[in-house]
């Protein structure tokens, strides 16, 4: 089973939890990972996370990115970005750099917008207040779609 990137590309699916699997416990995942059945506890993924629509999460999620089209109750931490489509539902509160909320969504938590994380080797110069900042990172965002 393939899956659309972002881009337009094909990604292959490492992990596919089908609808009627329940799993219980702490979950590590590498690479793209679907969950269409239920999980229960926590969720750490190495790569993209998404609950389809008819899945359901009741764990809090660490990913590189997440995109969620069913149901999640628990927070969510990621290092690239969020993306709950219109279909989702949401109790929890979400961190991420990169935001994007459909018109629509059934979300009740909070959203805290984080920076993207340096890469170490970016100059830094003095903002105003003393302040040091990174002329070349990205703006955090908040996008409603």
């Amino acid at each position: 089973m393939k899956l659309w990137g972002r881009r337009g590309g094909r990604r292959k699916i490492a992990v596919l939890i089908g609808e009627a699997s329940t799993i219980t416990g702490k979950c590590i995942f590498r690479g793209t990972t679907v969950v269409n059945g239920t999980v229960d506890g926590e969720i750490l993924c190495r790569g993209t996370l998404t609950v389809g629509p008819r899945g359901l999460a009741r764990a809090n999620i660490t990913a590189d990115s997440v995109v969620i089209e069913g149901e999640v109750v628990g927070n969510v931490t990621v290092q690239e970005r969020v993306e709950l489509t219109v279909t989702a539902r949401m109790v929890g509160d979400i961190q991420a750099p990169v935001i994007m909320i459909s018109e629509g969504v059934q979300f009740h938590g909070n959203c805290r917008v984080t920076p993207d994380e340096p890469s170490g080797n970016e100059t830094t110069s003095a903002a105003p207040g003393g302040a040091r900042r990174n002329p070349r990172s990205k703006a955090p965002s908040v996008r409603a779609l």
